[in-house]
This record gives structure tokens, C-alpha cells and sequence, in this order.
């Protein structure tokens, strides 16, 4: 069983969420052509500019109808994404206004400028992963580059490319990260906490009455408490190494997975099914 778990966790992570997460994170970025092409677009345009006004005034209310209200500190509401579904349907009608409408009014300019600033604001990632799983993969890494005896091996590329998935995706988006700070209460990981507890525990002083007197330092209690700590740090960490690729699966699952949509589905597609009808 753990075998399985480690072989899933290392070709999963290192050779599915990496591909996986690089093409999320470039599907993400929202796509503004320049004055020049957006010129070029309306030249080429199958749709008079009327109607391509009319498209972007509706995927415009479709997506505010869409976004949530939230109140600021001042008791200012605005719109904004608070989760994936919205996120995904903000990203297909901007893209379809920025790439194929193209809308000449001033007013529905503005307003798209508006809704790509949100997007693109609330859509960055930030780092959230573990300095001690990272840690603990380095060290594995380094463990068994110097004790395998053939340097550079197969197991050393797939562990590797394991940990660069995982801090890839070890990066939720700025409103996932500001919805888990609420839940959470602004607590660090339970990692750290259990890594942090280990190596305090290592350090534990002990003391020791004599005679039913003074008490003294019992340093033989110590170092063996230390020695017992520091083992089952070292094992923890062993695990925590071992363990980075199916951390990078779940990570992925949890940071990217609500953001992906099929790349396969035409702006003029997507319209016919989410705004017309």
C-alpha cells in the first residue's frame, strides 16, 4: 500500500499536476490585444459594430449578475470573485469581449477595463506551500544523491520534478487564500505546528530533586529525550519528503481544479449557450 501511494504520488505529481498546472496558469491570463490588433480585430469582424456592443452590454450584465457583493472596511460594497465558477465565467466573457467584440463605446470600454483589473487583481497566486516540505525533499534529494551512488538517477529527475509541481501548485489564487485566512483565523499549518513541536520537545529541559531537595539539571535525561526527539524528527521528515509529490496532487486539486475550463469551446459558443439563451 505504501508503495502505491508513493508511485502515485511521485508520477502523479511530477508528470501529470506539472504539465497540468503550467497550462492552467497560462489559460488563466487574460488576453488584451493592443490598439493596433484590436483595430485589426473590428476591421476582420463578422458581427457590425452595433452588434458587438449589444454582445459586450450583455456579457457584461451576465457577469456582474454573476460576481459577489462584499463590503470593505469603509462600508463600500463592490463586486468581486469569490469563487472558481465565477472566476471561469468572468474569464470567458472578458476574453470574448477583448478578443472577438471589441466594443467602441466608451462606456463599456470603461466597464471592461474595470472587470479586468478585478481579474486580473484577484486572480494572483500566492505562495502558501510548506517551508518544511520543501525543506525535508531538498535534504532527501541531497540524501540520496550522495548514497545511491550513481548521481544523478531516475528516482532523483522523478523526485525533482515532484517538488517543483508542488510549489507550483502550492499557490491558491488571492481570494482562496483570503477565504482560508477567515476560516482559519490566521493560523499557520498543522506541518509546522507538528515539525515546531518536534524540535522544541527536543529541547525540553528536565530537572531532577536530589535527595528531595534541590532540584538539578538531569542532563542524561535530556540528551536522551533530545536523541528520541531528533529521531522522530528525522522520520518525519524522511516521510514529508517522500510524500512531496502527492502533496503536489492534493494541492492541485485544491488550488486549480475550480479554476480550469475546456479549451476547447469558440467564444461565439460560449455566448449561444451562457448569454443568449
Amino acid at each position: 500500500m505504501g508503495e502505491l501511494i508513493l508511485l502515485i504520488g511521485y508520477l502523479g505529481g511530477g508528470f501529470v499536476v506539472f504539465p497540468l498546472v503550467i497550462i492552467t496558469m497560462i489559460r488563466e491570463r487574460l488576453s488584451v490585444p493592443s490598439a493596433e490588433k484590436q483595430a485589426l480585430i473590428r476591421s476582420n469582424a463578422v458581427l457590425d459594430e452595433d452588434e458587438r456592443n449589444f454582445r459586450a452590454s450583455l456579457v457584461l450584465g451576465k457577469i456582474e449578475e454573476k460576481l459577489s457583493s462584499v463590503e470593505d472596511e469603509d462600508g463600500t460594497e463592490w463586486l468581486t470573485i469569490t469563487k472558481g465558477s465565477q472566476a471561469r465565467f468572468m474569464k470567458r466573457g472578458l476574453d470574448y469581449i477583448n478578443k472577438e467584440l471589441v466594443p467602441t463605446d466608451i462606456e463599456l470600454v470603461k466597464r471592461t477595463i474595470e472587470f479586468n483589473e478585478v481579474y486580473t487583481g484577484r486572480m494572483k497566486r500566492i505562495f502558501t506551500g510548506s517551508g518544511w516540505i520543501i525543506t525535508c525533499s531538498v535534504l532527501l534529494g541531497v540524501l540520496f544523491y550522495f548514497t545511491g551512488g550513481r548521481g544523478f538517477s531516475f528516482f532523483l529527475i522523478v523526485h525533482a520534478a515532484a517538488l517543483l509541481s508542488y510549489l507550483l501548485a502550492s499557490r491558491p489564487t488571492s481570494y482562496t487564500f483570503l477565504k482560508r485566512l477567515e476560516r482559519s483565523g490566521g493560523r499557520g499549518g498543522c506541518i509546522s505546528g507538528v515539525m515546531g513541536g518536534l524540535l522544541m520537545g527536543s529541547g525540553e529541559k528536565h530537572y531532577v530533586s536530589v535527595n528531595g531537595g534541590s532540584w538539578e539539571r538531569d542532563h542524561e535525561s535530556e540528551a536522551i529525550s533530545g536523541l528520541i526527539g531528533l529521531l522522530f524528527t528525522f522520520v518525519a521528515a524522511m516521510i514529508l519528503g517522500f510524500l512531496t509529490g502527492l502533496l503536489a496532487i492534493i494541492n492541485f486539486l485544491m488550488n486549480f481544479s475550480t479554476s480550469m475550463s475546456l479549451p476547447f469551446i469558440s467564444g461565439n459558443s460560449w455566448y449561444q449557450r451562457k448569454i443568449k439563451e
